[in-house]
């Protein structure tokens, strides 16, 4: 076996040996132990070195990539990424002491009072017998209990939902994998928004599907646009959020969605929506309501319900599930039979859509928080949105406000971050988390420094930043 320049140091580290390998990858960067441009090795040369599986490295530089920390080009390799003049980090550091930084480049899930409580209440009334059956996977699209709930969850957003055509999966990332998987194929194209979901990247990544961007507006996905795309890219499914955008937060206008679902009918192209938030906003039509044997659907259960959760409900046409149950059983895609459990209970005891309503509220007084910092129509939330958009314009770039806030002691996330491609046109800016999760965390002053910071004019060191 040849000899390889690097190798992570994972002994003594816990938890999956691919998170290992990204810390390692981390923290080997920090140290300058690997430094920019610097090629990792193969996939099969580290596997062999470690002796773990290639699947294991692919996990662990698909990892790496959504933390900004590598890239890979098909036929060269994984690189170190050049993160000079990149913020990143914010979404991914190492552990930070508490009280340095507060983290708004991440939208969490509202932690709700009193949900605890609730939780230790179901596992009372599931008992331990139920409890020890429950533990480990569950089957492909889960338990037929777990599929009828999660069809009366969707059915809360889309109309009737029918318990044989949802799949109750893993958390967000497992169902882009899940609904790509089903459409394409190694070399296939899917569209998505010019700025998307940074989990979307590494799966496509994974299975080897290209993606492409359609540029949107304050709006969110531009119809001209996408139908350029598709005469272009002749793509198998397009990826898209209409409600609550990240890291936009637009809110696409009824008109506008049947336009998008219009589009997608003429040239014959499958829509997936990640409908994530949904229920945060109460007025919104699905574009699976609008076009049900077209669409895959996805709610990912965490932003919602109890913020344990790592589930999501698919709900996609009768011919898709037919011919996805070998994804579905699946280890990427399987969640614990435990949390379906909890979160079947959850929402047949009308908790679900409490927790719900609260988080909506909280959103709601969080949101008046920050346009108050921001009083001139620089920062964009739709009322119940977790997050906002804050719009720059010269002389600052999102990278650069970043970098500046970082030094401040705020994160937040550039539009670098959720970019498919770095030269295409697309809207600069920041999103700003209003979840933040920590105790004590006073968001108010976290938003007035990032207002004072886009009042001023970038000192010396950010005018550099800015640039």
């Amino acid at each position: 076996m040849p000899q390889l320049k690097w190798i992570p140091q994972i002994g003594g580290r816990t938890g999956p040996v691919y998170l290992a390998i990204a810390d390692a990858i981390a923290g080997d960067i920090a140290t300058g132990r690997l430094k920019a441009g610097m090629r990792l090795p193969t996939h099969r040369a580290l596997a062999g070195a470690l002796r773990v599986t290639i699947a294991t490295i692919t996990r662990a530089y698909a990892e790496a990539e959504r933390r900004g920390l590598t890239e890979g080009t098909a036929g060269r390799g994984t690189f170190v990424r050049d993160r000079t003049h990149d913020s990143k980090p914010c979404l991914d550091d190492a552990p930070r002491a508490a009280g340095n930084i507060v983290d708004l480049s991440r939208s969490f899930p509202i932690d709700v009072p009193g949900v605890k409580a609730m939780i230790e209440q179901l596992l009372g009334e599931i008992g331990p017998a139920r409890i020890a059956e429950l533990v480990g996977p569950a089957p492909a699209f889960g338990l037929p209990a777990h599929r009828e709930a999660g069809a009366r969850w969707l059915s809360l957003r889309i109309g009737t939902a029918d318990p044989a055509r949802t799949a109750v999966l893993g958390g967000s990332q497992s169902a882009f994998l899940f609904a790509i998987a089903a459409l394409a194929l190694p070399g296939d194209t899917i569209l998505a928004e010019a700025l998307t979901h940074p989990n979307l990247r590494p799966v496509a990544k994974t299975l080897g599907v290209r993606l492409a961007g359609v540029e949107i507006d304050e709006n969110g996905m531009i119809p001209e646009a996408l139908a350029i795309a598709c005469q272009r890219h002749r793509p198998k499914a397009v990826f898209v959020a209409p409600t609550f955008h990240s890291p936009t937060g637009s809110l696409m206008p009824y008109k506008r969605r049947e336009m998008i679902v219009a589009v997608c009918r003429r040239f014959g192209v499958m829509i997936i929506e990640d409908d994530t938030n949904g229920l945060l906003d109460e007025q919104s039509v699905p574009l699976a309501a609008l076009a049900p044997d077209n669409c895959i659907y996805i709610s990912a259960c965490a932003e919602t319900t109890a913020g344990f959760v790592r589930l999501s409900y698919v709900h996609a046409p009768a011919a898709v599930m037919e011919r996805s149950a070998g994804i579905a059983s699946g280890p990427a895609a399987l969640t614990s039979a435990l949390s379906a459990e909890l979160t079947t209970r959850l929402i047949n005891s009308g908790g679900a859509l409490r927790v719900a309503a609260w988080k909506r509220g909280v959103a709601e007084e969080r949101r008046r928080l920050a346009l108050d910092a921001f009083p001139t129509g620089d920062a964009v939330a739709h009322p119940g949105a977790p997050q906002l958009w804050l719009r720059l314009d010269r002389p600052w770039s999102g990278d650069g406000f970043s970098a500046a806030a970082r030094q401040r002691g705020v994160c937040v996330a550039p539009a670098s971050v959720f970019a498919i491609d770095p030269d295409a046109p697309k809207p600069d800016g920041v999103r700003i988390g209003l979840t933040a999760p920590e105790q004590g965390v006073d968001i108010s002053e976290a938003l007035s420094k990032l207002a004072s910071l886009l009042r001023g004019e970038p000192g010396r060191a950010e005018a550099t930043l800015a640039a």
